[in-house]
Parts: structure tokens; sequence; C-alpha cells
């Protein structure tokens, strides 16, 4: 749960500092350890109850940890294109059962991906515009 003024509390009872958003209800935090800082990725989503929030990746190093959730991030990506192109195969082929219809799946995957592509390209030239790179 995040706190007014910043805190995050994840459900080990670990308490985080907010750093910045990375995309709603996920955030970049860190907090002070005995020897040094501890970066973490939190995923602080409003519907989950309090006492719930999860760390999804948490290092010494800020830029592992970043590139550990841009990593995740497009696997994730790839999933769900995957998954989009099978629910589409499937209903042309339940449109149009007697016809080869590939090349219209494979025209929409192509269609997919290139916007899945230009989405991450867009999403690092702001990164980068604000100064930070993964």
């Amino acid at each position: 749960m995040q706190s007014p003024g910043g805190d995050i509390q994840t459900d080990d009872g670990a308490e985080w500092l907010h750093g910045v958003d990375l995309m709603k209800g996920t955030s970049l935090c860190h907090r002070r350890t005995a020897s040094r800082a501890e970066f973490a990725v939190a995923e602080c989503l409003p519907f989950k109850m309090a006492g719930t929030n999860a760390v999804l990746n948490s290092r010494y190093n800020a830029k592992e940890v970043l590139q550990t959730f841009a990593r995740d991030q497009r696997q994730v990506l790839r999933l769900w294109q995957g998954d989009v192109t099978a629910k589409v195969r499937e209903r042309v082929a339940e449109k149009y059962p007697r016809q080869d219809m590939s090349i219209v799946v494979e025209s929409f995957e192509s269609t997919l991906a290139h916007a899945i592509s230009q989405t991450h390209v867009n999403a690092q030239s702001r990164s980068q515009s604000r100064g930070g790179r993964i």
C-alpha cells in the first residue's frame, strides 16, 4: 500500500520509497539497507487489498532492475501477441472454414508486431528524453 508520503509497504513487510511510476500500478522504488541502496520494481495495484503489494524484482543496481523489468515486459507482450494471433486464427477458421486465410492472419500478425515494436521504440525515446536509459 502506498502511503501519502510516498512509502510503499510490500507483502513481505518491507518499506520502500516510491521513486517513479513505470506504468500504472508499477513503480521503481528504493530503500536504504545497512550497507547501500537497494532498488525494486513494485506492483501496487488499487484493486489489491492493503498489505498485498508485491516486489517484482530487486537488486542493488537500479539499471539491472530496470533492464529486468523491460525484459519481462517484452516477454509479456510476446505472449500476448501469440494469444491474440491464435484467437484471430481461430475466428478466421470459424468464419471461413474451407478457405486458406493464412495470408490474412500473417498480415494481422505482422501489423500487430509492428505496432508493438513502435510502442516499444516510442516508450524508449520518451524515457531517454527524460534522462533515463535502460
